[in-house]
């Protein structure tokens, strides 16, 4: 996971204060209709000058409707949308200090690289000597500088994806907006190409905004993400603290695996809750955080299953009994799906020992769900 130093916010607080000359884009209660459904709903955001900021959600969620206003590409129905603190309610999508890469990639077919890299500074009537030096410059950035006379037919997908990344930076956007630019590209050289523009990002210093729904793509790669849900931000915040600490079922479920569990609060010491579940009682260990469900008596919970702990003859608190019903093995891990009683869960082991004996199909084990392991939702 991608280690960041911006710190998150959540749902409730997405328009956190910032100094004006520290917002790339500034989102304020942007709402959009088409008929009677409300693509995006009130939404205000805030994305910092030089950020890599991710739109994470499934399909339908608002995320490119959001994206296309901010590229000037659609308008917005009710909501103000600044970039560089411009209000760019009535400027053109061309003259937005804002480039986009596509999926589709949208080259020209008939254009070598070269020139379709330049196309962009020719329609700007930039100088023929200043379009030669800031193309090869930019060729040399993406590594593509030996594709230079070649049409698009003739390259990859990952070097077609190159050349658009190309074609938007020449432009030297105060904003750089992707719209799944990897989602056509086989997995290995995804991964490969998500290390690189990370990497060309930070190089570069300009703001990214990524649109996906690849939950791993925008945990390696972002500063903070924007989980979005039905055209609203559900939570938003590092990526660390979005996977260690969601607040809602949907962001627990949609970044990651869980399990979720949930019951009547039998009691309270301090920060320290006990939980009757579906697989017994549970001590949770709240911290400074007390959801309003604990006062109404009912809590409800998630773990991560890596954070799951299998012990063959575990005992103790908050250890239970369980049945392991299947396994998948899928190389550095293995999966364990186990049902305790009534209720599936699910733990997740490294493979970290070379030719350690593995837990069996039916075999009965204690599973032991740590107390800081267990993360209090709000619904």
């Amino acid at each position: 996971m991608q280690v960041t130093k911006n710190s998150g916010t959540d749902a409730a607080a997405t328009s956190e204060p910032k100094k004006a000359d520290s917002s790339a884009i500034e989102l304020e209660s942007v709402t959009r209709r088409f008929g009677q459904v409300e693509a995006l709903s009130c939404v205000s955001l805030c994305i910092n000058r030089g950020e890599f900021f991710s739109l994470l959600g499934p399909s339908g969620c608002g995320k490119t409707t959001l994206l296309r206003i901010v590229a000037g590409l659609d308008l917005p129905d009710e909501g103000a949308v600044r970039i560089g603190g411009v209000n760019v309610h009535d400027v053109p999508a061309h003259r937005r200090p804002v480039n986009t890469v596509f999926q589709s990639y949208a080259l020209f077919p008939h254009l070598v690289v070269f020139d379709n890299i330049a196309f962009g500074l020719r329609m700007k009537k930039v100088s023929s000597s200043a379009i030669a030096e800031r193309v090869k410059r930019v060729m040399a950035v993406v590594e593509i500088a030996s594709l230079a006379d070649r049409k698009p037919s003739q390259l990859s997908g990952g070097q077609k994806q190159r050349v658009a990344l190309a074609r938007a930076i020449v432009n030297e956007p105060q904003v750089l907006l992707l719209d799944e630019p990897l989602g056509a590209l086989d997995l290995k050289l995804r991964k490969q190409l998500q290390v690189e523009l990370h990497q060309l990002q930070r190089r570069l210093g300009i703001t990214f905004v990524y649109v996906t729904h690849d939950q791993d793509e925008a945990l390696t790669m972002s500063d903070r993400i924007a989980i979005m849900n039905h055209g609203r931000i559900e939570q938003l915040g590092a990526p660390e603290e979005l996977y260690e600490r969601p607040r809602r079922r949907f962001v627990a479920q949609f970044l990651g695996s869980c399990n979720l569990l949930g019951g009547a609060v039998k009691s309270r010491d301090g920060s320290v809750v006990s939980v009757q579940t579906g697989v017994g009682v549970l001590k949770v260990d709240l911290g400074a955080q007390m959801p309003d469900a604990v006062q109404r008596g009912y809590l409800a919970l998630a773990i991560r299953p890596e954070k799951v702990v299998l012990d063959p003859a575990g005992a103790g608190i908050n250890c239970v009994r369980a049945r392991i019903e299947a396994t998948v093995y899928s190389g550095a891990e293995t999966q364990y799906l186990l049902r305790c009683g009534e209720h599936p869960l699910k733990a997740c082991l490294m493979n970290a020992t070379a030719g350690r004996p593995g837990l069996r199909v039916g075999q009965e084990v204690g599973v032991y769900l740590p107390p800081d392991g267990l993360i209090p939702l709000e619904d």
